[in-house]
Protein backbone atom coordinates (compact mmCIF):
# COMPACT_ATOMS: atom_id res chain seq x y z
CA UNK A 1 0.00 0.00 0.00
CA UNK A 2 1.23 2.99 -1.29
CA UNK A 3 2.58 5.89 2.20
CA UNK A 4 3.60 9.05 1.97
CA UNK A 5 7.20 8.68 3.64
CA UNK A 6 8.00 12.51 5.12
CA UNK A 7 6.73 16.58 5.48
CA UNK A 8 3.21 17.44 6.77
CA UNK A 9 1.53 13.90 5.79
CA UNK A 10 4.24 11.48 7.30
CA UNK A 11 2.78 8.00 7.25
CA UNK A 12 -0.60 8.43 5.50
CA UNK A 13 -1.32 5.52 3.99
CA UNK A 14 -3.43 5.75 0.26
CA UNK A 15 -5.83 3.85 -1.80
CA UNK A 16 -4.39 1.91 -4.63
CA UNK A 17 -6.80 0.88 -6.85
CA UNK A 18 -7.69 -3.36 -7.38
CA UNK A 19 -5.59 -5.35 -9.29
CA UNK A 20 -2.78 -4.16 -11.48
CA UNK A 21 -4.04 -1.17 -13.12
CA UNK A 22 -0.77 0.89 -11.12
CA UNK A 23 2.60 0.29 -10.34
CA UNK A 24 3.65 2.65 -7.53
CA UNK A 25 7.05 3.60 -7.09
CA UNK A 26 8.86 1.62 -4.28
CA UNK A 27 9.43 3.49 -1.08
CA UNK A 28 13.14 3.10 -0.98
CA UNK A 29 13.22 4.86 -5.04
CA UNK A 30 10.34 7.72 -3.81
CA UNK A 31 13.01 8.16 -0.92
CA UNK A 32 15.99 8.54 -2.78
CA UNK A 33 14.26 10.40 -5.63
CA UNK A 34 13.35 13.46 -3.16
CA UNK A 35 16.19 13.16 -1.45
CA UNK A 36 17.97 14.35 -4.76
CA UNK A 37 15.51 17.17 -5.12
CA UNK A 38 14.77 18.33 -2.05
CA UNK A 39 16.19 21.58 -2.04
CA UNK A 40 13.93 22.02 -5.01
CA UNK A 41 10.61 20.84 -4.23
CA UNK A 42 9.70 24.08 -1.70
CA UNK A 43 7.44 25.95 -3.45
CA UNK A 44 7.92 24.25 -6.70
CA UNK A 45 5.10 24.04 -9.02
CA UNK A 46 4.44 19.88 -9.34
CA UNK A 47 3.48 18.01 -12.56
CA UNK A 48 1.99 14.03 -11.78
CA UNK A 49 1.68 13.31 -15.18
CA UNK A 50 0.61 9.55 -15.28
CA UNK A 51 -0.19 9.87 -11.48
CA UNK A 52 -1.79 6.97 -10.52
CA UNK A 53 -2.50 6.88 -6.74
CA UNK A 54 -1.04 9.98 -6.91
CA UNK A 55 1.50 9.33 -4.54
CA UNK A 56 4.37 11.41 -6.40
CA UNK A 57 2.58 14.74 -6.21
CA UNK A 58 0.91 13.94 -2.93
CA UNK A 59 4.62 13.66 -1.32
CA UNK A 60 5.52 16.65 -2.98
CA UNK A 61 2.82 18.61 -1.47
CA UNK A 62 3.69 17.07 2.11
CA UNK A 63 7.17 18.49 1.47
CA UNK A 64 5.98 22.01 1.15
CA UNK A 65 5.51 21.96 -2.99
CA UNK A 66 3.00 24.89 -3.72
CA UNK A 67 1.11 23.29 -6.49
CA UNK A 68 0.79 19.75 -8.05
CA UNK A 69 -1.24 18.78 -11.07
CA UNK A 70 -2.10 15.54 -11.47
CA UNK A 71 -2.97 14.03 -14.96
CA UNK A 72 -4.66 10.22 -14.82
CA UNK A 73 -6.86 8.73 -17.86
CA UNK A 74 -8.13 5.68 -16.36
CA UNK A 75 -11.66 5.99 -14.68
CA UNK A 76 -11.16 3.83 -12.10
CA UNK A 77 -7.70 4.67 -11.17
CA UNK A 78 -8.78 8.69 -11.39
CA UNK A 79 -11.51 7.80 -8.93
CA UNK A 80 -8.54 6.89 -6.60
CA UNK A 81 -6.48 9.11 -7.12
CA UNK A 82 -9.66 11.99 -6.23
CA UNK A 83 -9.89 10.08 -2.87
CA UNK A 84 -6.63 10.17 -2.25
CA UNK A 85 -6.08 14.19 -2.73
CA UNK A 86 -9.20 14.21 -0.52
CA UNK A 87 -7.69 12.45 1.93
CA UNK A 88 -4.91 14.20 2.38
CA UNK A 89 -6.83 17.59 2.48
CA UNK A 90 -4.65 19.31 -0.04
CA UNK A 91 -6.38 22.38 -1.33
CA UNK A 92 -3.57 23.55 -3.94
CA UNK A 93 -4.44 21.11 -6.58
CA UNK A 94 -5.77 20.39 -10.47
CA UNK A 95 -6.35 16.70 -11.05
CA UNK A 96 -7.12 16.38 -15.01
CA UNK A 97 -8.79 13.03 -16.52
CA UNK A 98 -6.56 13.02 -19.52
CA UNK A 99 -4.10 11.19 -21.94
CA UNK A 100 -0.99 12.68 -20.97
CA UNK A 101 -0.04 13.81 -24.34
CA UNK A 102 -3.50 15.64 -25.00
CA UNK A 103 -2.81 17.17 -21.52
CA UNK A 104 0.54 18.08 -22.45
CA UNK A 105 -0.29 19.28 -25.99
CA UNK A 106 -2.97 22.31 -24.41
CA UNK A 107 -1.27 22.61 -21.47
CA UNK A 108 -0.05 26.60 -20.85
CA UNK A 109 1.37 26.43 -17.30
CA UNK A 110 5.44 25.66 -16.75
CA UNK A 111 6.20 23.08 -13.89
CA UNK A 112 9.34 23.12 -11.33
CA UNK A 113 9.21 19.50 -11.56
CA UNK A 114 7.93 17.30 -13.96
CA UNK A 115 7.46 13.28 -12.33
CA UNK A 116 6.89 11.10 -15.84
CA UNK A 117 5.96 7.69 -14.94
CA UNK A 118 3.75 5.76 -17.31
CA UNK A 119 3.82 1.92 -17.70
CA UNK A 120 7.18 1.04 -18.70
CA UNK A 121 5.96 -1.11 -22.12
CA UNK A 122 3.98 1.97 -23.58
CA UNK A 123 7.06 3.60 -25.38
CA UNK A 124 5.75 7.14 -24.64
CA UNK A 125 8.67 8.26 -23.56
CA UNK A 126 9.99 9.98 -26.04
CA UNK A 127 6.82 11.73 -27.03
CA UNK A 128 6.42 12.94 -23.78
CA UNK A 129 9.72 14.36 -23.20
CA UNK A 130 9.44 15.92 -26.45
CA UNK A 131 5.96 17.52 -25.94
CA UNK A 132 7.27 18.78 -22.75
CA UNK A 133 10.21 20.34 -25.14
CA UNK A 134 8.13 22.07 -27.89
CA UNK A 135 5.61 23.41 -25.52
CA UNK A 136 8.56 24.63 -23.48
CA UNK A 137 6.48 23.52 -19.92
CA UNK A 138 9.47 23.17 -17.63
CA UNK A 139 10.61 26.06 -15.70
CA UNK A 140 14.17 26.92 -16.56
CA UNK A 141 15.63 26.10 -13.79
CA UNK A 142 13.28 23.04 -13.15
CA UNK A 143 13.73 19.32 -13.15
CA UNK A 144 11.92 16.32 -15.27
CA UNK A 145 12.56 13.05 -13.64
CA UNK A 146 11.86 9.76 -15.83
CA UNK A 147 10.70 6.67 -14.10
CA UNK A 148 11.43 3.16 -16.34
CA UNK A 149 12.62 -0.05 -16.67
CA UNK A 150 16.45 -0.04 -16.30
CA UNK A 151 16.37 -2.18 -19.80
CA UNK A 152 14.71 0.61 -21.11
CA UNK A 153 17.66 3.44 -22.65
CA UNK A 154 15.83 7.02 -23.09
CA UNK A 155 17.89 9.59 -25.06
CA UNK A 156 20.36 12.10 -23.78
CA UNK A 157 18.73 15.07 -24.93
CA UNK A 158 15.52 16.44 -26.50
CA UNK A 159 16.01 19.89 -27.78
CA UNK A 160 17.40 22.05 -25.28
CA UNK A 161 16.35 19.24 -22.50
CA UNK A 162 19.56 17.19 -21.30
CA UNK A 163 20.12 13.96 -19.36
CA UNK A 164 22.06 15.40 -16.78
CA UNK A 165 21.77 11.99 -14.38
CA UNK A 166 20.70 8.71 -14.25
CA UNK A 167 19.89 6.51 -11.33
CA UNK A 168 19.58 2.95 -11.02
CA UNK A 169 17.59 0.88 -7.83
CA UNK A 170 17.02 -2.62 -8.93
CA UNK A 171 15.22 -3.61 -11.88
CA UNK A 172 13.94 0.27 -11.85
CA UNK A 173 15.79 3.44 -13.41
CA UNK A 174 15.68 7.16 -13.03
CA UNK A 175 16.61 9.70 -15.50
CA UNK A 176 17.13 13.32 -14.33
CA UNK A 177 16.62 16.05 -17.34
CA UNK A 178 16.79 19.90 -17.32
CA UNK A 179 17.28 22.70 -19.74
CA UNK A 180 21.04 23.69 -21.33
CA UNK A 181 21.37 27.09 -19.72
CA UNK A 182 21.69 30.03 -21.59
CA UNK A 183 25.18 28.88 -22.59
CA UNK A 184 24.52 25.68 -24.23
CA UNK A 185 25.94 23.97 -21.12
CA UNK A 186 24.22 21.10 -18.72
CA UNK A 187 25.32 23.04 -15.82
CA UNK A 188 22.51 23.28 -12.55
CA UNK A 189 21.49 26.18 -11.15
CA UNK A 190 24.44 29.10 -10.52
CA UNK A 191 26.82 26.64 -12.51
CA UNK A 192 28.15 28.43 -15.14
Amino acid sequence: MPRIIAGSRKKMLLRSPPGRKTRPTADRVKESIFNIISSDIADSSFLDLFAGTGQMGLEALSRDAEFCMFVEKDTGVFRVLCENISKCGFKNVECIKSDALAFLENSRRRYGIIYIDPPYDSGIYDKALNKIEEKDLLDQDGKILVEHDFNIEISGNYGILIKYREERYGNTKISFYRKRDRYGKIGLPGQL
